[in-house]
C-alpha cells in the first residue's frame, strides 16, 4: 500500500508520499525506504501507488517536453501498460488489486498550481483547484476522510501547514496498517517559478518542515 497526498495553494502545490512496499505473497515489508515521488523537468513532481515497479517503468514513457497536463496524460496511459503487462503476475500471485494509482502537482508561471489524480480502481481522473487537496490510497475513502477531517487543525486565516498535515495523515495511516505504511516520508513543495523543494521526514512528531502556503479563504 502507499498512501499519496497532493495539495494545491493559491500560491504552491505539494505533495507527500510514504516508503513503504511490501512482498504480497510473504505478506512481509521490504527492506529499507522506496522513494515513490520523482521530479519532472524541475517544474513538476509526480508519484504512483499500487504497484512497487510502476515509477521505474512508467518514467521510460514520459514526454521530454509540454505541460503538466500532458506529462499526467502521459502517467495515466503509462499506468494502463504497466497494469496489463503484469496481469498473469497478479493471477499468480493472487493480487486482489492490481490497479495503479497516481498523483502529478506543479507551480508554473502560465498555468499557477497545479494538481492532477488518477484512479482506475475509482474510476476518477480529476484536475484540482488552488485549497483542494486528495490522498489515494489502498483505502482511499477513509483516507480522504481522516485528512479532510484534520484540514482545520493545520489552517489558519488563509494560511495552511501542509507538511504538518501529510504527517498527521502518514501517521495515523501507518498506525492503522503498519506493514504497508511506513515513515519516513517523502515530500515536496513547488512554489512559482522555483524548482521542488525537497524533505525527507522520519517522524509524524517532526516538526520540519515548517512550509507555509495560502489557501482560498472559507
Amino acid at each position: 500500500m502507499t498512501v499519496l497526498i497532493g495539495m494545491t495553494g493559491t500560491d504552491a502545490a505539494f505533495i507527500a508520499a510514504d516508503t513503504r512496499t511490501h512482498f504480497v505473497q510473504a505478506n512481509v515489508a521490504k527492506p529499507g525506504a522506496t522513494k515513490k515521488l520523482m521530479v519532472w523537468r524541475n517544474k513538476a513532481v509526480w508519484g504512483t501507488g499500487g504497484h512497487s515497479t510502476a515509477n521505474a517503468k512508467i518514467s521510460t514513457s514520459l514526454p521530454g517536453g509540454g505541460s503538466p497536463r500532458q506529462l499526467n496524460e502521459a502517467i495515466k496511459a503509462a499506468s494502463e501498460l504497466v497494469v496489463a503487462s503484469h496481469a498473469e503476475q497478479v493471477r499468480l500471485e493472487g493480487i486482489t488489486d492490481p490497479s495503479v494509482f497516481s498523483i502529478v502537482v506543479s507551480c508554473t508561471t502560465g498555468f499557477g498550481p497545479q494538481l492532477f489524480a488518477n484512479s482506475t480502481k475509482l474510476q476518477q481522473f480529476r484536475a484540482y483547484g488552488p485549497g483542494q487537496f486528495v490522498c489515494l490510497a489502498s483505502e482511499t475513502e477513509v483516507t480522504q476522510a481522516y485528512a479532510d477531517s484534520r484540514l482545520a487543525a493545520h489552517a489558519s486565516k488563509g494560511k495552511f501547514l501542509p507538511a504538518r498535515w501529510a504527517l498527521d495523515v502518514m501517521g495515523w495511516a501507518a498506525g492503522r496498517d503498519p506493514l504497508r505504511v511506513a515513515f519516513p516520508v517523502d515530500m515536496y513543495l513547488i512554489r512559482r517559478n522555483r524548482h521542488p523543494e525537497y524533505r525527507r521526514v522520519g517522524s509524524e512528531h517532526d516538526t520540519s518542515p515548517s512550509w507555509v502556503i495560502s489557501v482560498p479563504n472559507g
